[in-house]
């Protein structure tokens, strides 16, 4: 059984075939142009390629007719000669004509339209433009004739070169420049302002003084104008101060001084001198109980001037007798010229018996002269009694007292807190020493 179906199996497969090939030979057309549907195909015609069309062959089926046609190449450029203008057909400037050439592959003549030449411009008329005037340039065709377009061109303007000086200015008149164009020869000037006066130095014409001013000129160099200024007024020219009224040692002097110009003075006061005071005298003995007095007078205004005398010692039987001193300060005369700050401090100073801490000035006292005026002077002078001069001894005494009361109180407190201080140190010293000995026993 098995090889029964086996051999209907091998049938059906060489059925199928044999189908399959019919059906391949009945599908065989001439419509179909594919060549590997038909059974037979074979070469009929072929041409090669030229430059009037391609180049192509022909396959041809024997079994249904069937025929297609091939390109195998395409159409080849024309070998075209030089391009000649056709007679009678010449192109214009406005209008286009024909032109043809020779193809030597397919030994043919062809034609195309040339296209029309254009104008050919030229220059018809030419103005050139100028430094103050426009030109132009007319153009025309020169093959037929025809008017083109005009240029024109401005004006140029002037080329001026560099300015140069023609009149040289002064103080007095403007000078003048001029430049000149390079192409047309045309000028230009313009005026230089006027220099400044070149003057000289200044000279003196009138000479300044005190009471007016002076004149001061001087000119130009170039056109003599002058100009004058002034010189302000000199101070007064004074001599010497020269005293006109004495000073004395109750009222000041004057001195005076001329301008050696016109005479104007000026005075200022001379200080009073100072007292011409005599060589003084004791006009009371001090003693142990009573200070004395010293007395001097001036012997220009009767000015009194007294000192006290420190009173004697305890035990002391005779006071000491004050000799008679010389003046303290010069004469009258020699003191009108001392110097204005000159005070009777300074001459007092020096007259002995004179407390050096006491002014003399202080310490007279107002006692009337002959014609009882001086006592009044003395005191409106300053001059009194001199208290404050009595009362110093006795403040160096109590000064004295307190420094002593002072230095003993100091003593006694150190003497009450020292001792005490330095026994009990020796105790305690003492002791450690006496403690250590026995320890070492």
């Amino acid at each position: 059984m098995k090889k029964l179906l086996r051999l209907i199996l091998i049938f059906l497969v060489f059925a199928l075939m044999a189908a399959l090939s019919a059906i391949t030979a009945l599908a065989c057309s001439p419509e179909d142009s594919n060549p590997e549907h038909h059974e037979n195909i074979i070469q009929t015609d072929e041409e090669k390629p030229t430059c009037l069309r391609g180049g192509y062959y022909v396959l041809e089926c024997t079994v249904c007719g069937m025929r297609c046609t091939y390109q195998t190449d395409p159409a080849m450029p024309h070998s075209f000669g030089p391009w000649e203008v056709v007679q009678g057909k010449e192109p214009t400037c406005t209008q286009s004509g024909t032109k043809r050439a020779y193809c030597s592959t397919c030994n043919k003549w062809y034609e195309m339209p040339a296209p029309p030449t254009d104008h050919f411009w030229v220059i018809d008329n030419r103005v050139f433009a100028t430094c103050t005037t426009s030109g132009y340039t007319r153009f025309i065709c020169d093959d037929c004739g025809t008017e083109g377009d005009t240029v024109t061109m401005s004006a140029l303007g002037h080329k001026f070169g560099a300015w140069f000086t023609t009149t040289q200015p002064t103080c007095m008149a403007n000078g003048i420049q001029k430049r000149e164009c390079t192409r047309c020869g045309a000028t230009e000037t313009k005026s230089i302002a006027k220099t400044d006066h070149k003057f000289g130095a200044w000279f003196t014409t009138t000479q300044p003084t005190c009471m007016a001013n002076g004149i001061q000129k001087r000119e130009c160099t170039q056109c003599s104008v002058t100009e004058t200024k002034s010189i302000a007024k000199t101070d007064h020219k004074f001599g010497a101060w020269f005293t006109t009224t004495q000073p004395t040692c109750m009222e000041k002097g004057i001195q005076t001084r001329e301008c050696t110009y016109c005479g104007v003075t000026e005075r200022r006061e001379a200080a009073k001198t100072d007292h011409n005071w005599d060589a003084g005298k004791v006009v009371a003995q001090p003693t142990t109980s009573q200070e004395g007095v010293m007395q001097w007078m001036c012997n220009v205004c009767g000015t009194i001037r007294t000192n006290p005398i420190p009173k004697l010692k305890p035990g002391t039987t005779a006071a000491p007798r004050a000799t008679p001193t010389p003046a303290p300060t010069a004469s009258p005369r020699t003191s009108a010229t001392a110097s204005p700050t000159a005070s009777p401090n300074a001459a007092a100073s020096a007259s002995p018996g004179i407390s050096p801490t006491a002014s003399p000035g202080a310490s007279i006292s107002g006692t009337a002269d002959s014609d009882g005026k001086n006592g009044d002077r003395g005191e409106k002078n300053g001059f009194g009694e001199n208290t404050v001069g009595k009362d110093v001894p006795q403040k160096n005494e109590k000064n004295n007292v307190q420094a002593a009361e002072r230095s003993f109180s100091v003593g006694t407190i150190l003497v009450c807190t020292l001792v005490p201080t330095l026994l009990i140190v020796a105790v305690v010293v003492f002791l450690l020493v006496w403690r250590k000995k026995k320890r070492q026993v």
